[in-house]
């Protein structure tokens, strides 16, 4: 083999060899992007059942909240309806005092 021949061949093996390298790198990048990957999908994933939790929570304060207005109402409506009693019992009161 001539020297034009050894040379081709050293540059094969050379590139042959910078081919497996990069080939490396890029197998490693990628495993690298996967478990990144795998690892935002857990972090969404929890994320998401934490919006759910406090979804449920803010529903249920909510709920709690329009029993609380609710019974509110009805208070007020007793309170105005005890004023009243109270009102016509004063006057049946002095009425009879007046009598």
């Amino acid at each position: 083999m001539d020297f034009a021949g050894i040379n081709a061949l050293k540059e094969a093996k050379d590139e042959v060899f910078a081919t497996k390298e990069e080939e490396a790198r890029l197998k490693n990048t990628l495993e690298e992007a996967e478990s990144e990957m795998h690892y935002l999908k857990e972090v969404i994933g929890e994320a998401k059942a934490e919006s759910m939790k406090l979804q449920e929570s803010l529903t249920d304060k909510e709920n709690e909240l329009r029993s609380v207005i609710q019974e509110n109402k009805e208070l007020q409506n007793t309170e105005s309806a005890s004023v009243i009693k109270v009102k016509e019992l004063s006057k049946l009161k002095s009425s009879r005092h007046s009598i």
